[in-house]
């Protein structure tokens, strides 16, 4: 079964949840919290959860913004698909993905480095750029997904998605509702601590969704492969040779330089890089090695 690069939205969603979770032990063993629905932000309040809750939810964010850069690159694979008259929209709905995970990775960022004790609005002004902007995107690409189906999303992988992405929507706004609305209203039947704690459970429940939104790109991404793409100046422009990543990795261990030789365009004789497996690199007309093994050019 292929693997490609489906380790990297595993890795986005393993960091993130990963991350609060042990903070959350951490706050609980040194009693900072209670243990009953805090709020995630306060297990990130005191030393030493907050040091880990600002590292690697930073991480977090950059592995979902590498994440959100594939899948913007892996989607316009597909506007062949569709007229002139539709390609417009499929584009800007793609490229307004892009920009949302910007912003939401932006904001987690924000969120992680601005504790609550000492920056509130700065927090706060993080979490909901984070939370609202991360649902946008989930729902962005519930559309794409729907556009490009049955591949490489099939029918199944866009219905989980618009789930998750309606589930969203739900713990977004019941964290506003409880957080914000109707702890102005509490009472002595209904005090404050109750809606901050419902208000926290849905903030949890957000968190694990938009997560396992993330871990449904693993489907299209076990098939993507990174290549690496070698530039080389032959003094009138820039000439490409993509190697296969195993390839290329194979090639800089030896210190060789790989080098496309472009002849004059008077001489038709053309050349061609030529990789063989020990990782020498020959550029050449014709490969006595390759045409003994059967191989074909270009490599």
């Amino acid at each position: 079964m292929p693997c490609g690069l489906a380790w990297l939205p595993i890795s986005s969603a393993v960091t993130s949840l990963g991350t609060i979770i042990v903070t959350y032990i951490l706050a609980v063993a040194n009693e900072h919290i209670f243990l009953v629905l805090p709020y995630i932000s306060d297990t990130g309040v005191h030393y030493p959860e907050s040091s880990l809750f600002s590292l690697f939810l930073d991480v977090s964010a950059a592995l979902f913004l590498l994440t959100a850069y594939v899948r913007y690159h892996h989607v316009r694979q597909f506007e062949d698909r569709f007229q002139e008259n539709r390609l417009w929209r499929f584009r800007r709905v793609n490229r307004a993905g892009l920009i949302v995970s910007a912003v939401a990775g932006a904001g987690l960022v924000v969120l992680a480095n601005f504790p609550e004790d000492k920056n509130l609005l700065i927090h706060l002004l993080g979490a909901f750029f984070c939370f609202t902007f991360g649902v946008a995107y989930c729902l962005l690409h519930s559309w794409l997904s729907y556009r490009t189906r049955p591949t490489p999303s099939p029918t199944w992988v866009c219905v989980i998605r618009l789930v998750l992405s309606c589930l969203g929507i739900i713990h977004t706004s019941f964290v506003i509702l409880f957080g914000t609305v109707l702890r102005w209203h509490a009472d002595s039947c209904n005090p404050q601590i109750k809606f901050r704690r419902i208000s926290a459970l849905f903030e949890w429940l957000l968190v694990v969704t938009f997560n396992l939104y993330t871990l449904t790109f693993t489907y299209e991404f076990r098939h993507i492969q990174m290549a690496t793409l070698l530039r080389h100046w032959t003094g009138a422009s820039w000439e490409f040779m993509e190697l296969p990543a195993d390839e290329a990795q194979s090639v800089i261990a030896t210190g060789r330089d790989v080098v496309k030789q472009i002849d004059d365009e008077d001489n038709n004789d053309a050349r061609y890089p030529c990789l063989h497996l020990d990782g020498t690199v020959h550029t050449v007309t014709i490969c006595e090695t390759c045409s003994v093994e059967g191989k074909a050019h270009p490599v």
